[in-house]
């Protein structure tokens, strides 16, 4: 009878330098390498922008409906014909950021919000006698404290004859704000 003799495979030492062991070594160095890529750089990104906006201060939120106490008949100029036809006068904001759009009564225009300054120009619908020239209707105002009282003044550019005309708005209370 013939015996048969079983060869065990070669053994690998850690020193082996074989094709299939330095493949595996080139796999893990390139995972490593990816890793760090796809998952270190962006954190590191990430935390520069952090780091960068750290400072940076959402604006006051001011959107909604006004009711606007004042004496706007003063303002004798076809510009603010509309803002005397109603009483009383009611300021709409929408705000995007610092910016704003602003309808009071019949009147449309654009502003911006700063720290606690309102400043805004509105005209006449379809560019009435000032709509897009140096006689459009100005507000500036400043913000109280709790952010629902508005104080300034209403001005017409370009006319020397009128006032500013002081007012003071207080925001109209509803369940659902614009802008907040």
């Amino acid at each position: 009878m013939e015996r048969s003799v079983i060869v065990p495979p070669p053994s690998r030492d850690i020193g082996d330098s074989s094709p299939a062991r330095s493949h595996g070594l080139a796999s893990k160095g390139k995972l490593v390498v990816t890793y760090v890529f796809l998952v270190g750089l962006p954190l590191l990104v990430l935390i520069a922008v952090l780091d960068i906006g750290r400072d940076l201060r959402a604006p006051i939120a001011i959107g909604g409906a006004w009711n606007v106490e004042a004496d706007l008949q003063a303002l004798p100029t076809p510009c603010t014909a509309s803002l005397t036809q109603s009483a009383p006068s009611v300021l709409t904001i929408l705000q995007s950021g610092k910016y704003l759009a602003l309808t009071l009564d019949r009147m449309e225009g654009s502003g911006r919000v700063e720290e606690s300054t309102v400043t805004a120009v509105v005209s006449q619908p379809g560019g009435a006698p000032c709509g897009t020239g140096k006689n459009g209707v100005y507000l500036h105002a400043n913000l109280d404290r709790s952010y629902d009282l508005m104080s300034g003044v209403i001005s017409v550019n370009g006319c020397l004859d009128c006032a500013r005309i002081p007012f003071r708005a207080t925001r109209q209370r509803s369940s659902a704000r614009i802008g907040r």
